[in-house]
């Protein structure tokens, strides 16, 4: 999650709720995003130099902004595969979900790396075993939605900056 915020901060500043609705209007999520699960990556990301608290609302929410060096890190996230053996489609997802989306990006690069990251997977399933069978079919579901998103060419959209109503966030 905090490559995505900080993705969304190379926008310009944002608060807290907002980073959430941007988040799920973005990513692909089975589950709703709990505000409070951002605002303690905000926090660690301030902690840790990639944002800052840069000034407020005129109703007094914090408006956080990426640093030059959150700013690197969300340019290199955006353009480079990161391989994870553990969760490799939601990873990937994640990554182009909010290259896409975000104006001013040319996700192609990233594409094609996937698509490179993905062949060679497919390429090292060596047996019929249900496991590289899993892998064998989880590597032609990604190559074929990396080609589909090719042709569809999804449009980037701007950060909203529509205040959503007070209270809870609808699920």
């Amino acid at each position: 999650m905090k490559h995505a915020i900080l993705a969304i901060l190379t926008e310009g500043p944002a608060y807290g709720l907002q980073l959430r609705g941007e988040l799920m209007r973005r990513l692909p999520r089975e589950r709703p995003i709990n505000v409070g699960q951002v605002y303690s990556t905000l926090d660690r990301l301030v902690r840790d130099g990639f944002a800052e608290q840069r000034a407020q609302t005129d109703d007094g929410l914090p408006l956080y902004a990426v640093t030059d060096v959150g700013r690197e890190l969300a340019d290199s996230w955006l353009t480079t595969p990161m391989p994870d053996e553990q969760h490799p489609w939601e990873t990937m997802l994640a990554q182009i979900a909010m290259a896409v989306s975000l104006p001013g990006r040319d996700a192609d690069a990233l594409l094609s790396a996937y698509e490179t990251l993905w062949r060679d997977r497919l390429d090292d399933v060596r047996d019929d075993s249900p496991g590289q069978l899993a892998q064998r079919h989880l590597a032609r579901a990604a190559l074929a939605w990396l080609a589909e998103l090719r042709e569809v060419a999804p449009k980037p959209f701007a950060v909203s900056h529509k205040r959503p109503p007070r209270g809870r966030p609808r699920q």
